[in-house]
């Protein structure tokens, strides 16, 4: 089984617009499967993803703002998108993280959000992190609470077709939490 030894990370520009909004698909019409709807999954998020990530990574991108790209020799595996000190009181957001589905469980995930972490502290931002999360997504939840993340309030979210969906803020206290050992 690859691993994420296997792959590196690194800043993700507007040339990759493209391969982020793949991945960001991809990721969807596994994990959002029954939480977004089917006919939003298979025939509107890809291109939906596409404007999106082509807007994001343009070249005026704000400076509190990194996409870093996980690839392999073999391609693209992940991305995460994190924003400096968002929120005057939750800190920084991470904003997506998302891996493709053949390698979740290879550790890309916990790398990712380590190196939005690193990418914080070496901004000198010792800010809280948090994220949202759907209620239903029950695999990202416990991968967060093995990150050290804590549930910290509930609410509803908006999908991108409109839906509302019941979702928890993820809360880390600092970025240095996030490089702490994964808890079992």
């Amino acid at each position: 089984m690859p691993t994420s030894a296997d792959f590196h990370i690194r800043l993700a520009s507007p040339a990759d617009a493209l391969t982020v909004a793949d991945i960001h698909t991809r990721s969807w019409q596994t994990a959002y499967r029954g939480i977004m709807s089917d006919a939003y999954l298979d025939q509107v998020a890809a291109e939906e993803r596409r404007a999106a990530w082509t807007q994001k990574l343009s070249a005026s991108a704000p400076e509190n703002r990194a996409v870093l790209l996980a690839e392999r020799s073999g391609g693209p595996v992940g991305f995460v998108c994190v924003v400096a000190d968002h929120d005057r009181q939750w800190g920084s957001f991470i904003d997506n993280l998302h891996v493709v589905p053949e390698w979740r469980g290879t550790g890309g995930g916990r790398r990712l959000m380590q190196a939005a972490a690193a990418w914080l502290i070496a901004r000198q931002s010792a800010n809280p992190v948090y994220l949202w999360v759907f209620e239903p997504n029950t695999e990202a939840r416990a991968f967060y609470r093995r990150m050290g993340g804590r549930e910290a309030e509930t609410g509803l979210r908006d999908t991108p077709e409109g839906l509302k969906v019941p979702g928890f803020r993820c809360v880390w206290d600092s970025p240095q939490v996030l490089t702490e050992p994964l808890a079992r």
